[in-house]
């Protein structure tokens, strides 16, 4: 597999969802002495740990030329 390096970081989330790195959104810390002072921020995001190493099978090729990745997920072969 030419892309070993790749396959190795690439995790699966509950849903099926596939990616290298997987962010959600953490508890905001509220002050109460500053509530005079708010300001929106962006929400903090954390990485997600409940996720699986994706069980890459191989590689195939698209009518389009791009190489894409079949993973197994729940008894399933998905390509992404």
């Amino acid at each position: 597999m030419g892309l070993s390096w790749y396959v190795k970081r690439l995790r699966v989330d509950e849903d099926g969802d596939v990616a290298v790195e997987f962010l959600e959104e953490g508890e905001k810390q509220i002050n109460s002495e500053d509530d005079h002072n708010c300001i929106k921020t962006m929400p903090k995001l954390q990485i997600k740990h409940k996720t699986k190493p994706a069980k890459v099978r191989g590689l195939v090729v698209s009518s389009d030329g791009k190489l894409q990745q079949c993973i197994e997920h729940q008894g399933r072969l998905l390509i992404v």
